[in-house]
């Protein structure tokens, strides 16, 4: 019996499985940063509703103590429907945000990518329907004081009427949701601005400080989206004022001049199916009550522009929050003091990997700033990047060498391709196209018969078919005649040579030889460069102009927006790893990468400096000078001038010389990423330059590298800036004619020849 029992339980007993342990899927970066994009928004969400509180209790029709503002009563119901009108605005943003500055080759040209594409319309369709939800909750909660009723009852002893004061005003709402429409897309709203690192908020700007007497001390104290409304509050005040205006000049114009009668008839009809007692017919009445109109006519569209500046502010600055969660990295596992598990992350560097690989901008953007965070302020963190061999596509480290190297090679493959030209994109083109064309007409060419065909298998021509002439086909016929005047390399002149004869004696006879010189193509050439030369220097002309340094920034920074933040963090980030590597990487992971790091260092470097020297101005940048625009490394920066002096100095020269607009947002960008690049290949030439004959760095390598980190002095103080010569190769048609310097007014003139 015992062993009929054992024999059983043996039987029965669970068999070990063979089966491999699940992997652990490693989540990728969105899995964090969304929910963390949703914590911000709620956030905003929050402060915004604070505002609309606010303004629910400007717009209150009593001045109760309590009740025009505590938010359980009417005023709550008022402030929720107004925030319905920021929600509007919080999806334009998440529809439209981008990362980087938007980049192009002239103003002109920037403007139009801002004003074309499918975001136009989501950004004007949201907007519009803001301003008129705006507009109707202001004008449904106003008593009968405000004059503002769909029908004016009049006198005792006159008929009611269609009161135009609430039409008036619906229009007013509308024309500033399309005036706010061309000024966020203008003003580039939608762009999230990443903090670079070494950026200070200069508090003795802000409005609330000069004017209000706010001390800076309690600035610094409040949450970080209200000590952002503070910093921008004189910014938040000008910019409505200015809209404000723009709004009522536009609106007088189209209401009265456009679509006054036409609104009228559409709210005459829907009036008369509430009140059929108005009189039929009736035309536009006019503004009534018009000192009572007045006020609210600026006062309501002034808080709405108020409500939408204020909602961009407090968006802007909470997307562009550091990648950080309860003061840790994004992807890391955060316990409390207790050591409960509050954000769980199997393979936190699985995960920010993930992110680093993104396509999309915005997962990359915060992948790469959690990186530099990490190298920067997380030993324990930073560590595990050395410490972790087992991957399966590689360690860690030599993932992140590689993307981080990925992103700054980059720049010299734009700039190659620049220097290749237009022509030879267009034949790789070509060729990509005929390759392509070549192997899809082979995987479709049926297979080839060895035999010869029956004469069974051939169709049987008919008589009329033989015999049939065929029409000619007169189109193709002209076209390849046309062609083959162009093309032909002997082809005849189409017009003949006694036809020309004909026209020279015409002009003999008919046109003295100093009129005949205006006709020629070199002089007609000649005017018409300068007419368009001078239209170009005038301030209408300037958007038209194609200048050195955004031609420059749209190459190193890439366009059509900019990827400065990336490049950046990804420099400081291997910097610091390579630093630290001599003590944190046990190892020896890094030495072997360090040569490669550091002639891909020097070779964008030099790379840039050559790209810059050899450029070639556009024609329309009239304002070209050789020696400032050409200056890879910007000496005005605060960083190169520590004397306060030296940079007042410095920006009256600018004002004196009129150079003071070449120190533009595409050129301080610029000028950043190469400070960042240099600084960074100092740090590791300085930390592996003892060891470079042992880890292959040869002696070139170091000389080249030394020669790429070398910035110019800065400018010395009271000294001009260099003027260009005439000998200048870069612009030839632009020349200084005469000894001395023509001045008037005190200022430089510039005489220009036009070849």
């Amino acid at each position: 019996m015992a062993t009929q029992t054992i024999t059983t339980q043996h039987m029965f007993a669970a068999k070990p499985s063979t089966a491999s342990p699940p992997t652990t899927r490693i989540r990728a970066y969105k899995d964090f940063l969304t929910p963390a994009l949703h914590r911000r928004f709620t956030t905003t969400a929050g402060v915004v509703f604070l505002v609309c509180i606010f303004e629910a209790w400007q717009l209150s029709n009593t001045r109760h103590l309590i009740w025009s503002w505590f938010p359980l009563g009417s005023a709550g119901l008022r402030a929720l429907l107004l925030s319905i009108s920021c929600l509007a605005v919080f999806i334009v943003r998440v529809a439209n945000m981008h990362i980087g500055q938007r980049i192009a080759p002239s103003a002109a040209q920037e403007t139009l990518k801002k004003l074309s594409g499918g975001k136009v319309i989501t950004t004007a369709v949201w907007y519009i329907f803001s301003a008129w939800w705006f507009g109707e909750v202001y004008i449904w909660s106003r008593n009968e004081t405000a004059e503002l009723g769909m029908v004016d009852p009049g006198r005792a002893y006159e008929r009611p009427r269609l009161n135009e004061n609430p039409i008036f005003l619906r229009a007013l709402f509308v024309v500033t949701g399309v005036v706010q429409v061309f000024l966020h897309l203008l003003r580039d709203y939608d762009q999230i601005r990443i903090p670079m690192g070494d950026e200070k908020q200069d508090m003795s700007k802000s409005w609330l400080i000069r004017i209000a007497g706010v001390s800076a001390t309690t600035l610094s104290r409040l949450p970080r989206p209200f000590r952002a409304l503070a910093l921008h509050s004189g910014q938040i005040l000008g910019r409505t004022c200015n809209a404000l205006c723009y709004a009522h000049f536009l609106n007088l114009i189209l209401y009265f001049g456009f679509v006054r009668h036409r609104v009228w008839g559409w709210t005459y009809a829907f009036a008369r199916t509430w009140f059929s007692n108005l009189p039929e017919g009736a035309g536009p009445t006019g503004i009534s009550h018009f000192w009572k109109i007045l006020p609210q006519a600026l006062f309501a569209p002034f808080l709405m522009l108020l409500l939408w500046e204020a909602s961009n502010v407090v968006f802007s600055t909470s997307v562009a929050q550091p990648p950080l969660r309860k003061e840790n990295p994004l992807t890391s596992e955060i316990k409390d003091s207790q050591g409960v598990i509050l954000h769980k992350s199997a393979d936190p560097n699985g995960s920010l990997l993930s992110g680093l690989k993104a396509k999309k901008d915005l997962p990359k953007t915060f992948a790469f700033w959690e990186l530099f965070i990490i190298c920067e302020q997380f030993e324990m963190r930073r560590k595990t990047l050395y410490s972790e061999v087992d991957r399966k596509d590689g360690s860690t480290w030599s993932k992140i060498c590689e993307l981080t190297l990925k992103e700054i090679s980059a720049i010299s493959d734009r700039v190659k391709t620049a220097q290749e030209g237009p022509e030879y994109k267009k034949k790789l083109a070509e060729m990509e196209a005929q390759k392509q064309h070549h192997q899809h007409l082979i995987a479709h060419q049926p297979e080839e018969e060895t035999g010869l065909k029956r004469i069974a298998d051939r169709t049987v021509n008919n008589d009329a078919d033989v015999f049939a002439k065929q029409k000619p086909d007169l189109a193709n016929a002209v076209n390849n005649w046309a062609k083959s005047i162009g093309m032909s390399p002997n082809s005849q002149d189409p017009v003949s040579p006694r036809a020309k004869k004909y026209l020279q004696w015409a002009a003999k006879e008919t046109l003295t030889p100093h009129q005949q010189q205006y006709l020629t193509p070199g002089y007609l050439q000649a005017e018409a460069t300068g007419i368009v030369g001078q239209f170009l220097k005038t301030p209408t002309g300037e958007p038209f102009r194609q200048t050195f340094a955004r031609n420059v920034a749209s190459v190193v920074l890439d366009s059509p927006t900019s990827n400065q933040a990336n490049i950046i963090h990804a420099a400081k980030s291997l910097a610091k790893l390579c630093v630290c590597s001599l003590k944190e990487d046990n190892f020896g992971q890094v030495q072997k990468d360090v040569v490669k790091i550091i002639r891909t260092f020097t070779t964008t470097i030099k790379d840039i400096e050559m790209f810059v020297k050899e450029l070639k101005p556009h024609w329309t940048d009239v304002n070209f000078n050789e020696a400032i625009d050409r200056t890879v490394y910007d000496p005005w920066t605060l960083q190169t001038i520590e004397n306060p002096e030296a940079v007042a100095d410095v920006a009256q020269r600018f004002v004196r010389t009129g150079r003071i607009a070449r120190f533009t947002p595409e050129k301080k960008e610029f000028s950043q990423v190469m400070d960042v690049l240099k600084a960074s290949l100092e740090e590791i030439l300085l930390a592996f330059q003892e060891y470079a004959g042992a880890l292959g760095l040869t002696k070139k390598d170091t000389r080249e590298a030394k020669e790429a980190i070398q910035k110019p002095p800065p400018p010395p103080l009271g000294v001009h800036w260099p003027q260009p010569t005439q000998s200048s190769p870069s612009r030839p048609e632009m020349e200084e004619v005469g000894g001395e310097e023509p001045h008037l007014n005190g200022k430089r003139q510039r005489r220009t020849r036009y070849n």
